[in-house]
């Protein structure tokens, strides 16, 4: 089966390791919740399973392993407007993801100053087999 990872920029900037097409890969994940934000932004055809690899989710009860080969990686950008009813919270906007299929994810720079985070992209999916 496959699966398809969410792995966010912020955490490539704190502590990723760079992942690149025929890397094989172990994270902790848990499914991305429905109805919330990222899953709106990331609605994939097909019934693909995504799952973030957040620092904070890897500790919750229900986390499990996701592993394989990877054989895709999606660079992700989106819109982000007010978070309705959240004053001073942002959230990607529904439908505004851009994709582009890229070769690696970057890992963490030496410096968060060497990225521009205007520049970044929000994320990417990588695809596992």
């Amino acid at each position: 089966m496959r699966a398809v990872v969410w792995v966010s920029a912020w955490e490539q900037d704190c502590c990723g390791e760079e992942v690149a097409v025929g890397d094989e890969v172990r994270w902790p994940a848990l499914p991305v919740a429905d109805g919330g934000p990222l899953a709106a932004v990331l609605a994939r055809p097909g019934g693909d399973v995504v799952v973030p690899t957040h620092a904070q989710d890897r500790h919750e009860c229900g986390s499990t392993a996701v592993a394989g080969v990877v054989v895709g990686v999606t660079e992700v950008r989106c819109d982000w407007a007010p978070a309705p009813g959240r004053p001073g919270t942002m959230e990607p906007v529904p439908g505004s993801a851009r994709l582009r299929a890229v070769e690696r994810v970057p890992g963490s720079p030496a410096s968060l100053d060497e990225r521009d985070a205007r520049d970044s992209p929000d994320g990417w999916l990588v695809e596992l087999a």
